[in-house]
């Protein structure tokens, strides 16, 4: 979400949920792997919501360059 912290967050949150319940519906353990892309999204909200709170202290930018690297790596953005 490109709208605040708290966009984030609760997106992040719920995203994740929506994941948790999808894993806990799955029958077949080949299922498993798409069942849990809502939490890789959900997580990718949550490091987000993180980001625009480190954006106004850049010192802080380099604990998260490693973890939003893999995500815009997986999210086509790189």
């Amino acid at each position: 979400m490109c709208f605040s912290p708290e966009a984030s967050f609760a997106g992040g949150v719920i995203i994740s949920t929506i994941g948790i319940a999808t894993i806990l519906k799955v029958h077949k353990p080949s299922q498993i792997v798409f069942a849990s892309i809502p939490i890789f999204f959900g997580i990718q909200q949550i490091v987000e919501g993180v980001l625009w709170l480190v954006l106004p202290n850049p010192e802080y930018l380099g604990a998260l360059a490693n973890n939003g690297s893999i995500f815009s790596f997986i999210d086509g953005r790189a």
